[in-house]
């Protein structure tokens, strides 16, 4: 079988052409522009989530939207499906496709490099931490020997099956282990797809998704046993490849409905349905714990919602989604959202233990990391993107246009 090996964001000609203001990001003709803006919505709830997390959970109810920042990592995932499916379903599309060791090798030369090297640098600064008598601020395990052997999960990148390795040294690089098994799972919903439609393939691993979760929920004993659970074995379990698939197929339907122009044709209140579906996640949570069954598949259905509203044309004039995810800012972070969410727990953790002696009130912690902690973490993660990440980056084949770099966060 082959696969395309890119999953860059270039479409025909772009429908928003001409209607632009002077607050929009130019976009070479066909990039998806608002996909750049949703990698930096994703990468901006996640890092608000773990200043409030940082803060002490500053008023902490289900409706609170820093309370929810945690679901940008939902997002990813369904971008995830929608980037790598894309080249496959866009208008123009180049042939011959490659075989998929060709598509493999390009994944590995586009994420590894930057993974690896952050992981050598924090694996480097936890061991100095642990010879100093100090602890690190990420994770739980102590000791020189522990933390070599939680490098090796991460070495191989399947830290995600390690409840003592899951949040250590790096605690949001678990999600990374994640979507390489989702690589790899990603053919069968490809064949799917091909030999019937794209619907069966979703509905496939909804299927397995659903049986998943309400198995281990039925094998934990519902909302008691996940609670008596330790949290990172909780995570284990509830985060295993099939509990998650169904979000990286519902990205490869929504490329699939962009890449016909069905999104931008449909008349489906795409935005009132995403926010109808995270709201009622939220409550789920709130009322039946955050590994209920349902919890993960109606995050997903959410953003699939939003990256079809998005796809649609930004209005000329006013707010719309669409025009606010293609903003320069938007498109900026989102282009640098990789190596921000390599870098951003870490660094952030260390600065807030260095203020933490002049702090008094999680206010004072949140105030101090929203304007003086994450601008320097945003700063020191776009010279690794320039230094380290950019290197790595698949130059475009011969006859694809040019355009911001295709990126999986």
């Amino acid at each position: 079988m082959r696969i395309l090996s890119e999953p860059g964001t270039q479409a025909g000609p772009s429908p928003q052409a001409g209607q632009e203001g002077p607050s929009i990001a130019s976009e070479p003709a066909g990039h998806l522009g608002y996909i750049d803006g949703l990698r930096g919505l994703a990468i901006l709830m996640v890092l608000l989530y773990h200043v409030w997390r940082a803060a002490n959970n500053p008023a902490d109810f289900w409706w609170n939207p820093l309370a929810s920042g945690y679901t940008g990592v939902n997002l990813f995932l369904v971008l995830s499906g929608f980037c790598l499916y894309w080249p496959l379903v866009k208008p123009v599309r180049p042939a011959p496709e490659p075989r998929l060791i060709d598509f493999a090798r390009r994944r590995a030369h586009r994420l590894l490099p930057a993974y690896y090297i952050a992981l050598g640098l924090f694996t480097a600064l936890n061991l100095l931490w642990e010879r100093s008598g100090r602890s690190w601020p990420e994770g739980t395990i102590h000791g020189q020997a522990a933390v070599l052997k939680a490098a090796s999960w991460h070495l191989l990148l399947v830290q995600n099956l390690r409840p003592n390795a899951l949040w250590a040294i790096d605690s949001p690089l678990w999600t990374l282990a994640l979507e390489v098994s989702l690589y790899v799972a990603m053919p069968i919903l490809v064949v799917t797809a091909r030999k019937t439609r794209i619907e069966w393939a979703v509905a496939l691993a909804a299927l397995v998704t659903l049986a998943y979760r309400l198995g281990v929920d039925r094998f934990v004993g519902g909302t008691a046993g996940w609670d008596a659970l330790e949290t990172e074995t909780a995570y284990v379990l509830a985060d295993f490849l099939p509990g998650r698939w169904v979000e990286f197929a519902l990205g490869m339907w929504a490329a699939t409905l962009v890449g016909s122009g069905a999104s931008r044709r449909s008349h489906v209140p795409f935005g009132p349905l995403a926010l109808l579906c995270f709201l009622s996640d939220m409550w789920l949570r709130a009322r039946y714990g955050q590994h209920n069954p349902l919890s993960e598949p109606l995050f997903g259905l959410s953003f699939f919602f939003v990256i079809l509203c998005a796809s649609r044309a930004p209005l000329a004039q006013g707010f719309s989604l669409g025009r606010f995810l293609r903003a320069r800012f938007m498109v900026w972070i989102g282009v640098i959202s990789y190596s921000v969410y390599l870098l951003h727990q870490p660094i952030l953790w260390i600065l807030i233990g260095l203020g933490r002696p002049h702090f008094s009130r999680g206010r004072d912690i949140f105030a101090s990391c929203v304007f003086l902690f994450l601008p320097i973490v945003i700063g020191i993660s776009f010279l690794f993107y320039v230094q380290v990440e950019r290197r790595f980056l698949n130059k475009p084949r011969a006859g694809r246009a040019p355009g911001l770099p295709g990126q999986i966060s």
